[in-house]
């Protein structure tokens, strides 16, 4: 290794970078900055980016843009776009939230003036954050006289960070709210840790994230939950040509190297209908919370709307909209009706609801549920819990584990009741296998009529 290296040295001196030792290359002229260049150096060092002279010009995509500082451009831009008067923050709080609120006493019934919102969206240097990655457009939109006004911040160049950091600060003044799709995650950490590295303190202002409800109310119904999949089928909202968000960064680097980029146009207008069509979907959003059992509806995952309501106290209403849900065909939903019945001593109610299930494993267990701890029949609770672990799925051996422990507690219960001895524990095994077959009292399937 040592021989290699000394074979590498001696190359780069007999090519001219050896200094004053041997193989020296004679002194050349200084260049203008006073250090004169190697020879074999200057020879294969890359032309230097073309820069603006004097900043005095601009490439064709800032041709609409304003100087707002050394390398730092802005934009005003007008969207028509009706938007309520107020919103309600709570419906776009992660669920997580939602329970402690309810825990805590319930939601506060505050409401948000539109003026207040300032819809954020940052179009990065890569998608994973970190320190290394760097913001180089940012869209503000606020609302005014039944348009969106959208403020754009363009950094043409590193150099320019601090400064598009404060201009991009002031957009922001006291007392606004911040509305984001996944901010929380990405715009807000990575404009934060900016502000940090440039010795600039961050906005503060309240923050609303609209990822977490749209997740629940359309995912599941579409698939995903991206802004611009909810753009298309949600609000008939259609971009045209449109850049996908991991071929932004390269159009970064792109002009930064040539000054210009052909695409850097459209990387603008995408940051700019980011905005768009996130105040558009927290607007319907907003509709949707105000009458969620209005009819007709937009397309929506009934159960996620109404455990949310459920979660902010509007038990009538979430109770409403899962019934409508369960009688679409959506299990789920009706388990969790059951739920809320169980909880508000809806015996009656519920007995009804249990009834109409599907005979699944997980309804099979509500209804064991039912008939030990509310019908106080540990028969029928023994037989619904044999026919849930026979519809039990192998790959759950959790499942399985918990259905066997239910069962075993049933059988001490009637052997200590006398309901039952060992031949018939034996028998309801066997006797559950055929609707028929009755083996000891009680034996067989339970009966759906019952609950």
């Amino acid at each position: 290794m040592a021989r290699d290296l000394k074979h590498r040295l001696a190359q780069l001196r007999s090519a001219g970078f050896g200094g004053s030792g041997r193989g020296a290359s004679p002194e050349l002229p200084a260049g203008p900055d006073g250090v004169a260049p190697a020879p074999a150096a200057a020879a294969a060092l890359p032309p230097p980016r073309r820069r603006l002279p004097g900043r005095g010009g601009s490439p064709p995509c800032l041709a609409d843009w304003e100087r707002a500082g050394d390398l730092v451009w802005m934009r005003e831009l007008q969207r028509p776009l009706a938007f309520p008067e107020t919103i309600d923050p709570l419906p776009f709080s992660a669920f997580g939230s939602l329970r402690r609120l309810g825990a805590a006493g319930g939601p506060s019934g505050e409401r948000i003036p539109a003026e207040a919102l300032r819809f954020f969206d940052l179009e990065t240097t890569g998608l994973s954050g970190g320190s290394g990655t760097l913001a180089f457009l940012a869209a503000v939109g606020r609302l005014s006289e039944g348009c969106l006004a959208i403020t754009q911040f363009f950094l043409e160049d590193f150099p320019g960070e601090r400064l598009w950091l404060e201009l991009l600060s002031t957009s922001i003044p006291p007392g606004a709210v911040l509305v984001t799709y996944n901010g929380r995650a990405f715009d807000l950490p990575l404009l934060r840790s900016r502000c940090v590295m440039n010795g600039l303190s961050p906005p503060d202002a309240r923050h609303i994230d609209a990822l977490p409800c749209s997740r629940r109310l359309w995912r599941r119904i579409h698939g995903g939950a991206s802004l611009g999949l909810l753009e298309r089928r949600l609000l008939d909202f259609e971009r045209g040509e449109d850049l996908c968000a991991a071929a932004i960064p390269g159009v970064w680097f792109s002009f930064l190297r040539e000054s210009d980029s052909p695409l850097m146009a459209a990387v603008m207008s995408h940051n700019a209908d980011d905005i768009e069509g996130l105040a558009a979907l927290v607007a319907s959003i907003r509709e949707l919370f105000e009458n969620p059992t209005a009819l007709p509806r937009p397309l929506v995952d009934l159960d996620s709307l109404g455990r949310t309501l459920v979660a902010m106290g509007r038990e009538a209403e979430g109770a409403a909209v899962l019934r409508s849900a369960f009688e679409g065909g959506d299990e789920t939903a009706g388990l969790r009706l059951s739920n809320l019945y169980r909880r508000a001593g809806r015996r009656a109610e519920r007995r009804k609801l249990l009834a109409n299930l599907p005979l699944t494993c997980r309804s099979c267990v509500e209804r064991a549920k039912f008939c030990e701890h509310v019908e106080r029949e540990w028969v029928e609770a023994l037989k619904w819990t044999l026919l849930a672990q026979e519809l039990a799925e192998a790959g759950k051996p959790g499942l399985r584990s918990s259905l066997e422990r239910r069962r075993r507690r049933l059988e001490r219960l009637l052997s200590k009741d006398g309901n039952i001895d060992h031949d018939e524990q034996a028998g309801f095994s066997s006797g559950v296998e055929s609707s028929g077959g009755r083996k000891g009292k009680g034996g067989g399937r339970p009966s759906r009529g019952r609950l």
